[in-house]
C-alpha cells in the first residue's frame, strides 16, 4: 500500500469517527454520484490536504467543488478543512475559495482553528485522532512563540512526519521552530526542503532568507528577497526583509525608503514596532543618530529586554565614544541571553572597536569555530587585520570571504594584500577572476594587465588588451589600451607606434607622453624627448623628480 494511500485511509477511518455522520452515508451523496465516486474523491481530498501545499490544498478544495462528494457534509467539512490551513500557512496568497458553508455542529475543527489562532495548543479526543488532527494543532506556533506549544509541536510533527514524509506541513513547521531556536542549520535543512516540494511556500523561501541574512550571506539574500517581492509586493513582512537585506549590504537609502513603505502597510501594533526599531538601525548605519535615538526612546520602553534593542542602543553608546556604558549594555544582553550568538559576536565586534583587540579577537574567532560561514565577523577580523597591517591574517580572513561568496569587493581586497604581499601570482589569480566577472570595466582590465606585465606574463596581458581594444569605444580607454599594448611591444618601432596612436586619442595621457619622451631621448631626439616631457609636467607640476628632469633635457638642449 502506497505511503498517499495509507494516509488517506488512516484519515478516512478516523474522520468517520469524528464526523457528525458516518464517513459516506449512502442517502449523504446527491444521487448522481455512486458511493465508490463519493469514496474517492473524499480519499483524494484528504490525500491533498495531508500534504499541504499551496498547490494541492487548491487543488482538494476544486476537485471538491466541482464533484457532488462536495456537497455531502463530509465534503463541505474537508473544503472548510482545506481553506482555513490554507489561510493559516498562506495569508499571503488568494484565499482557494469561501467556505460553501459553515461546519457542522458535531465537527471538531471550528474548535481546532479557533483555539490555533488564539495561540493555543488544541486538545484532539483519543476518539477524534486522525492525520488532520495531528498536523493541525501544531498550526498554532505560527500565532505564538510559547517555548512549551513549541516543544509540544515539535513533538507532534516529527510523528506526523514519521507517518507522511509527502506533507511539507511538517518541514515547514518544523523550521521556524528550529530558527526560533537558533538551530540554523536544521532551519535551513527544512526550509530548504519545503521550498523545494512547492516554490509557491513562500514562508520557507523567507526563511531561507532570513538565514542567509543571519549567515552574513547578504548578496544571497538580496537575490531571494528581490525575486519574493515581485511575487508578494505588498507584503509587509517581505518589505522589511528586503529593507534589512539592503541596510546589511550598506545601501542604506534603499533600505529607508523600504521600511517605510512596510511601516504603512504594517497592521499590527507590535510588529510595527519591530519595524520602527529596524528604521532605527537603518538610520543609526546612516550615521543619522539623532534620529536613530529619537526612535530608540518610543521603542525602548516597549521592549526594554529586547536583543535587538539593546544591540542598537550599544551601537549608539559606543557611535558617542561611550565604550563603556556600551560594554555594559552588553554585558547585560548576555547575562539575558547567554546562547544568542548575535550578542556574543556583537560583543565580540565592540570589545574590538573599544581596543580591546585580543579578547574580541578570541571571542570572534570562537565563534566561528561554530559558524564559518559568519561574514559580519570575519569582516570586522579582515578590516582590525589591514588596519594593523597584519597582511598574512588579513590573506586568510578574505579568502574565507571568498570561500563564502564571491563578491568584487572582496576580490578587489584580496588583490591589494596579495600585492601589499608581494605575492604578485596570487594577486594575477585574483585580478582574472575580477576581471572575467565584470569584462566591461576599464580599471579592472588595467589592474589585471598591469599585474601580468609585472609578471612577464606578456602574452596573457597582450591577449587580454587587444581584445578590449577590440570593443572599447571611449578614446580615453583606448589611449590607455594604447599605452598598456607599448610596454609590452617587442620593438622600438611598434612602440612608436601604439605610443603615437595613444597620444592621438588623448594629448593628456601622462604615462604615455613620459613614455613617449624617454623614447625620443633614447634615439638622440632631445628636443622632442623635451616637447612632451614638458607636456606631461603640465598636467603634474607637483612632481619634483620630474620637474628636474625636464630641467636636466633644458640643459642639454641649450649645450
Amino acid at each position: 500500500m502506497s505511503r498517499h494511500l495509507r494516509i488517506a485511509v488512516l484519515c478516512l477511518s478516523v474522520f468517520a469517527g469524528c464526523a457528525s455522520q458516518p464517513e459516506v452515508a449512502p442517502e449523504d451523496p446527491t444521487p448522481d454520484v455512486s458511493l465508490d465516486e463519493a469514496s474517492q474523491v473524499i480519499s483524494e481530498s484528504l490525500t491533498r490536504i495531508a500534504i499541504g501545499t499551496p498547490e494541492s490544498l487548491e487543488l482538494a478544495v476544486l476537485d471538491l467543488s466541482l464533484s457532488a462528494a462536495g456537497e455531502t457534509s463530509r465534503g463541505i467539512e474537508l473544503q472548510n478543512v482545506a481553506i482555513e490551513m490554507f489561510d493559516i500557512l498562506y495569508p499571503l496568497l488568494d484565499s482557494p475559495g469561501e467556505a460553501p458553508a459553515p461546519f457542522s455542529p458535531a465537527s471538531i475543527y471550528p474548535q481546532m482553528f479557533a483555539s490555533v489562532r488564539r495561540g493555543e495548543y488544541p486538545e484532539v479526543p483519543q476518539q477524534s485522532v486522525s492525520y488532520l488532527t495531528l498536523i493541525i494543532p501544531p498550526l498554532s506556533v505560527l500565532f505564538t512563540d510559547s517555548q512549551q506549544i513549541q516543544e509540544r509541536s515539535r513533538e507532534t510533527l516529527l510523528q506526523a512526519e514519521a507517518l507522511n514524509s509527502d506533507s511539507i506541513v511538517p518541514d515547514l513547521l518544523l523550521g521556524l521552530i528550529a530558527e526560533r531556536n537558533n538551530e540554523i542549520e536544521e532551519a535551513a535543512a527544512r526550509y530548504a526542503s519545503a521550498a523545494a516540494e512547492s516554490s509557491r511556500a513562500y514562508p520557507a523561501r523567507i526563511g531561507l532568507a532570513r538565514i542567509e541574512l543571519d549567515r552574513g550571506n547578504v548578496g544571497a539574500a538580496i537575490e531571494a528577497v528581490d525575486r519574493l517581492r515581485e511575487e508578494l509586493p505588498a507584503s509587509a513582512e517581505v518589505l522589511a526583509l528586503a529593507a534589512r537585506a539592503y541596510y546589511l549590504d550598506g545601501r542604506n537609502a534603499q533600505a529607508d525608503s523600504l521600511i517605510q513603505e512596510a511601516i504603512k502597510r504594517e497592521s499590527d501594533n507590535q510588529a510595527a514596532i519591530g519595524l520602527l526599531l529596524l528604521r532605527a538601525q537603518i538610520l543609526a548605519a546612516s550615521g543619522n543618530y539623532s534620529s536613530a535615538r529619537n526612535l530608540l526612546t518610543i521603542v525602548e520602553p516597549r521592549r526594554p529586554d529586547d536583543a535587538d534593542v539593546m544591540l542598537l542602543k550599544a551601537e549608539l553608546l559606543a557611535a558617542g565614544g561611550e565604550y563603556g556604558e556600551a560594554l555594559t549594555v552588553m554585558k547585560r544582553a548576555r547575562g539575558l541571553y547567554p546562547d544568542d550568538t548575535r550578542i556574543n559576536d556583537a560583543y565580540g565586534r565592540l570589545l574590538v572597536r573599544a581596543g580591546n583587540v585580543d579578547e574580541g579577537r578570541r571571542i570572534l574567532e570562537s565563534s566561528l569555530e561554530i559558524s564559518p560561514s559568519n561574514v559580519v565577523n570575519l569582516r570586522v577580523l579582515l578590516d582590525n587585520a589591514m588596519q594593523s597591517e597584519r597582511w598574512t591574517e588579513a590573506a586568510e580572513y578574505v579568502d574565507r570571504l571568498l570561500a563564502i561568496e564571491e563578491r568584487d569587493e572582496y576580490l578587489a581586497t584580496a588583490i591589494d594584500i596579495r600585492l601589499r604581499l608581494n605575492d604578485y601570482d596570487a594577486a594575477a589569480t585574483y585580478a582574472g577572476r575580477r576581471y572575467r566577472k565584470n569584462p566591461d570595466d576599464f580599471a579592472i582590465l588595467k589592474q589585471y594587465a598591469t599585474i601580468l606585465i609585472e609578471l612577464d606574463r606578456t602574452d596573457v596581458a597582450e591577449e587580454v588588451l587587444r581584445r578590449a581594444v577590440e570593443v572599447a569605444d571611449d578614446r580615453f580607454v583606448r589611449s590607455d589600451l594604447f599605452y598598456l599594448l607599448s610596454l609590452i611591444s617587442g620593438t622600438r618601432d611598434e612602440k612608436f607606434k601604439l605610443l603615437r596612436e595613444a597620444l592621438q586619442l588623448n594629448l593628456q595621457n601622462f604615462d604615455a607622453l613620459v613614455a613617449y619622451s624617454a623614447l625620443f631621448e633614447e634615439t638622440g631626439d632631445t628636443k622632442r624627448a623635451l616637447w612632451y616631457l614638458r607636456e606631461a609636467s603640465k598636467l603634474r607640476p607637483e612632481d619634483e623628480a620630474l620637474a628636474r628632469r625636464v630641467e636636466k633635457l633644458s640643459q642639454e638642449e641649450g649645450k
